[in-house]
C-alpha cells in the first residue's frame, strides 16, 4: 500500500515535470513564431516600399520617353534615359529582380 502510494506520487511528479517542460517548449516555439511573423511583416513592408519606388521609376521613365519624342531633344534625352535605365536596373537588382 505504501509502495503503491509512493509509485503514484512518483508518477504524478514525473507527469507534472513533463507538463512543465511541454509548457516551456510551447512558450519558446510561440516566441519564435511571433519573431518570424514580425520579420515577415517587415519584409512585406519593404517589398511594398520597393514596389512603390519601382512604379515611380517606371512612370518617370515613361514620361521621359514621351517628352523625348515630342520635344525633339533626342540626344540629351537619350543620355537622361540611359542614366535612368541604369538607376532602374540598380533598383531592380536591389530588390532581387535582376533584369
Amino acid at each position: 500500500m505504501k509502495l503503491e502510494k509512493e509509485l503514484e506520487e512518483s508518477e504524478l511528479v514525473n507527469w507534472m515535470r513533463e507538463c512543465k517542460m511541454a509548457t516551456e517548449r510551447h512558450a519558446a516555439v510561440s516566441r519564435d513564431r511571433d519573431a518570424v511573423y514580425k520579420k515577415l511583416e517587415e519584409a512585406e513592408s519593404l517589398i511594398q516600399q520597393k514596389d512603390a519606388e519601382i512604379a515611380a521609376a517606371e512612370k518617370a521613365y515613361e514620361g521621359l520617353q514621351a517628352n523625348c519624342v515630342s520635344r525633339g531633344e533626342y540626344e540629351a534625352t537619350l543620355k537622361k534615359l540611359d542614366d535612368m535605365t541604369k538607376a532602374y536596373h540598380a533598383l531592380l537588382k536591389e530588390v532581387g529582380d535582376t533584369p
